[in-house]
Formats: C-alpha cells, structure tokens, sequence
C-alpha cells in the first residue's frame, strides 16, 4: 500500500482566500481523490472557483469537520487535517491537470500596418509683391494705405500744431 506525502499549503484556499494557484490545484486533487460515486472531479486549473468553492464546502458539511461550512481550506486547518488524513490510496478517476492560463496579450489588429506615405515639403507662400499684384490688376495694399492718409507739404511738422 502506498502512502502519499501529507499537503501543506502556504495560504488559504476557496472562499475568502488568498487562492494561489499552487494551493488550489492541491485542493482539487485532495477533493478529488474525496468525491462520493456520481460526482464530477474538478478540472485541476488553480482556479477557486464557484464549483470548487461549492465542493469544499459540501465536502466539510458531509464530514461534519466544522460547525458551519464556511467553503474554506486553511493552512493547518481543521479541513485540511481531515482531507489529508482521509486520502484514498486506491485509484480514482483524475481529472485533467491544466496549467496557469497564459497572460492575456493585446488583440491582434487585422489592418495591415500604416506605412507614412509620401514625405511632402511644407513651403510657405511668399507675400505677394506690388509688381506681380500689378500684374493680376489689383492695387498692391500699400499703395492703398498710402492714398487713405492725408498728404503732408514737404517741412510741414508731423505733430499737429496747437
């Protein structure tokens, strides 16, 4: 007959717990390896979830370990004492053990990549001279300006007299 080596967590599993993926895979197995005929083992993927949470606490109910199933393995435990105490050494049907789900990398964008399209130089425009205004028919602006002020006499003092 082989004995398998007592679990030891590092923190508490399933409701309210720390839930570390190390100790809740080992709950599972434990709980596993516990299951009455005609239930489903859990999927062993160190996630305490709702199925898991559900089992710790309908497994403490059925053994009558604690007073009110609270859904929770803590490391020396009343619940952990009795689950390593109770193993079954002979066979029973494992569940498939997954690994940690791998970071969730960002979506991938079906858009080729934006190339830079064509470099285009920036030019300002040049003001436009009197000569070429002239030449499209308009009064170049200065000479408007200059035909607005009143016209001075030659020695005339550009202070108005008092």
């Amino acid at each position: 007959m082989r004995h398998a080596a007592e679990v030891r967590l590092a923190g508490s599993v399933g409701r309210g717990g720390l839930n570390r993926w190390p100790d809740v895979a080992a709950v599972q197995q434990l709980l596993n390896e516990h299951l009455p005929s005609g239930v489903r083992p859990l999927v062993i993927d160190g996630d305490a979830g709702p199925l898991t949470v559900d089992l710790i606490a309908r497994w403490q109910r059925r053994h009558g370990i604690v007073r009110q199933p609270d859904g929770r393995v803590d490391p020396g435990g009343p619940t952990l004492r009795a689950l390593n105490g109770a193993r079954r050494v002979h066979s029973i049907p494992r569940a498939e053990v997954r690994k940690a789900p791998p970071p969730v990398a960002p979506p991938v964008s079906r858009r080729p990549p934006r190339t830079p399209g064509p470099a285009v130089p920036v030019t300002r425009a040049t003001p436009p001279t009197p000569d070429t205004m002239a030449a499209r028919g308009r009064t170049p602006p200065d000479a408007v300006i200059r035909a607005a002020r009143p016209l001075r006499h030659v020695g005339a003092s550009p202070l108005p007299s008092r």
